[in-house]
């Protein structure tokens, strides 16, 4: 569509909408249409008709409903943007209409929203989880696409905002109320986490997640909870460093290089005097006596034992470290989230069985000072009856 056209964002947003609830309409009832003619066709009854049709609206609402709330996004974004404002009329910025430029588009702004809502959750928590429960809902209409979904998680800063996207589920307090996180944030942090992009060579998101998770809670038995890994080298560029082939799930990676980012492991490497190379900023490749010397053999057996690609690791300063090397795939850790969710909901049950004890208590005593007031004033009213009958006498 090349002419340029101009759109009210709030009309667009209730296209959204509406193509939105087209798309679950469809969802919820193609199905059981579909089933319910075949079987009236299979009994003998009536004439078989194409379905096709309506098979191929089902599928085509999902990417439309996906494309028009982008467009929809994009234009709130936009209008939002005082810079903006002088350029709606006569102005050279636009706004893809559709295809690759609108995903672009679209992944990018939802990479800013994310870093965005885990900032803004230090300081407005139900705000944060607004947003991010729309980039969750966007994530999972692009399920589908791994050309979005690399888009999103290639923009700077994006792996960063993931690692503390566990710190959005934390309770706030209101006076004495406190506000435990409910479950749709949960969900919603582990919809995006499970949107990641993908190393060459797993066979899809459930083995990924699985082996980080291994990783991650292997670190932290080793004594090092706080370290971020991330992938490097031909599992993520898809290019073999010495001989420039190809990799692909097919023709796999030899071995997955990780990245393991963590201050005080650093520190422990350089005390202990191992090689390090870019500056400063990172070990060599950690060998069998290295490994042992920082109590990660056992980890390290653990992932080389089985039949995919060998793993190796190298220890850096930080994440900006990791970055400053080039493309990388942080990989995300699930468990740590639901470890997080379980705990702000233990804190949440603890606090609430503690101000139930305190309002007893306060009752109590409520209720003792009124019994002692009583008493008093009782006790008042005999010395005073008593005073009045010797004042007869």
């Amino acid at each position: 569509m090349d002419n340029e056209v101009g759109v009210d964002p709030e009309r667009v947003a209730q296209a959204a909408a509406a193509l939105e609830n087209l798309r679950d309409t469809l969802a919820a009832n193609v199905p059981v249409i579909v089933n319910t003619l075949n079987e009236y066709w299979s009994s003998g009854a009536g004439s078989p008709v194409d379905l096709g049709p309506l098979r191929r609206a089902e599928a085509r609402s999902v990417p439309d409903a996906a494309d028009m709330r982008a467009r929809a996004n994009l234009a709130a974004a936009f209008m939002a943007n005082p810079v903006n404002i002088d350029l709606v009329l006569g102005g050279v910025a636009w706004i893809p209409w559709s295809g690759p430029a609108l995903d672009q588009a679209d992944s990018q702004l939802d990479a800013q929203d994310l870093a965005s809502a885990v900032a803004l959750a230090r300081t407005d928590p139900a705000a944060a989880r607004a947003a991010i429960a729309a980039i969750a809902r966007d994530i999972t209409d692009h399920a589908g696409d791994p050309a979005f979904l690399h888009d999103f998680w290639s923009r700077p800063g994006t792996a960063a905002a993931a690692v503390s996207l566990a710190s959005v589920l934390r309770t706030t307090k209101n006076g004495k109320q406190i506000s435990q996180p409910a479950a749709s944030d949960h969900q919603n942090v582990l919809t995006i986490l499970a949107s990641a992009a993908i190393p060459i060579g797993f066979s899809g998101t459930r083995a990924y997640l699985q082996f980080a998770q291994q990783v991650n809670e292997g670190l932290a038995a080793a004594g090092y909870p706080n370290a971020t890994v991330a992938f490097r080298g031909s599992s993520v560029t898809g290019i073999r460093f010495r001989t420039g082939e190809t990799v692909t799930d097919d023709n796999p990676p030899g071995d997955y290089d990780l990245a393991i980012a963590d201050p005080d492991l650093f520190a422990q490497a350089k005390e202990l005097g191992l090689q390090l190379r870019g500056g400063g900023t990172r070990t060599a490749p950690l060998n069998a006596s290295d490994l042992d010397e920082l109590g990660l053999s056992d980890l390290a057996e653990e992932l080389n034992s089985g039949t995919g690609p060998k793993v190796s690791f190298m220890i850096y300063a930080d994440q900006n470290a990791i970055d400053a090397r080039g493309d990388n795939i942080v990989a995300p850790d699930s468990a740590a989230v639901t470890r997080y969710y379980d705990e702000q909901i233990q804190t949440a049950e603890t606090d609430r069985t503690a101000e139930q004890v305190q309002a007893a208590e306060q009752a109590e005593q409520q209720e003792q000072a009124e019994i002692a007031e009583e008493e008093a004033e009782a006790e008042a009213e005999a010395e005073a009856e008593a005073m009045a009958m010797e004042d007869d006498e």
